[in-house]
């Protein structure tokens, strides 16, 4: 699917037919979104693909506009849906984020959430049209 564009339109209009993302889920039925996009039967990750783009740019969107689950439904049918053995899941954390318990964990001294990386470039002098550099380093 690395090279295929994914119509988010199509991919949205189709799980919302069949009830949302979470119904997708648990009731297993990927192909049938696969087959409405014309995706390739021959890709293996696809359901994965397809969910984790789903829920990246369109699931918040769903829940606003059609209401058809929860995100703690959404980690529910994740979590039966996983296989024995696999390792826990991070997505919980993308529907965990509070900004009040963000605020309160930085009051106390803990590294905000998703704060910008600290990365330090250097200043370069900047050379005279002749091409000749004539700033002093810093």
């Amino acid at each position: 699917m690395a090279k295929q564009i994914l119509d988010l339109y199509m991919l949205y209009k189709l799980v919302t037919e069949k009830g949302g993302l979470v119904e997708i889920i648990n009731k297993k039925i990927w192909r049938e979104i696969t087959k409405g996009l014309n995706l390739p039967t021959s890709i293996t990750s696809a359901a994965f693909t397809l969910r984790t783009q789903y829920m990246k740019y369109l699931y918040a969107y769903e829940c606003e506009k059609k209401a058809l689950s929860s995100p703690a439904e959404l980690q529910a049918a994740i979590d039966g849906n996983r296989r024995e053995g696999r390792r826990p899941s991070y997505s919980s954390s993308l529907f965990g984020y509070s900004p009040a318990a963000a605020t309160a964990a930085a009051a106390a001294g803990a590294p905000a959430l998703l704060s910008p990386p600290k990365i330090r470039f250097p200043i370069l002098g900047l050379g005279s049209s002749s091409g000749t550099n004539t700033s002093s380093p810093r």
